[in-house]
């Protein structure tokens, strides 16, 4: 899931760098201060996961606020900017279970074929069917 993050920056007296302030959209309490870039893209998916872990299992329709922040960048002034940073959310939604499925050979050849392409997105079966019961859930 994408996670909305507002960047603000604003001069150190103390150093010729510029100081960053990162807010995530929709969790007031995870604020993270520094002044790379680099470290704040590695150092805030953390910082969700464990508030994400905190509040689990998470409710369906978990929302990250990504498309209200976009709505809302045009109010901010130009020394914030606006990053999204991708969070794996499933792990969230408490202890995996096994189940039995019976499905068509064509859709299971069709969903192997999707997990090759993207191995890194979808790692196995279950996660791709995952992925794909909760957008649908999420609609209804």
């Amino acid at each position: 899931m994408l996670f909305a993050v507002i960047v603000q920056t604003y001069l150190n007296h103390r150093s010729v760098h510029p100081e960053l302030e990162a807010h995530v959209v929709g969790f007031p309490d995870i604020e993270w201060v520094g002044s790379s870039l680099d470290t704040m893209m590695t150092q805030i998916p953390k910082l969700i996961g464990k508030k994400l872990e905190s509040m689990s299992p998470l409710p369906i329709s978990f929302d990250s606020g990504v498309d209200k922040a976009l709505n809302d960048f045009s109010s901010h002034s130009v020394t914030n900017y606006i990053f999204v940073v991708e969070v794996d959310i499933l792990p969230y939604f408490g202890e995996p279970e096994k189940v039995n499925v019976t499905l068509p050979g064509h859709l299971i050849n069709r969903i192997d074929k999707a997990v090759l392409d993207k191995p890194a997105l979808y790692k196995n079966r279950s996660r791709f069917l995952a992925m794909a019961a909760l957008e649908l859930l999420k609609e209804n």
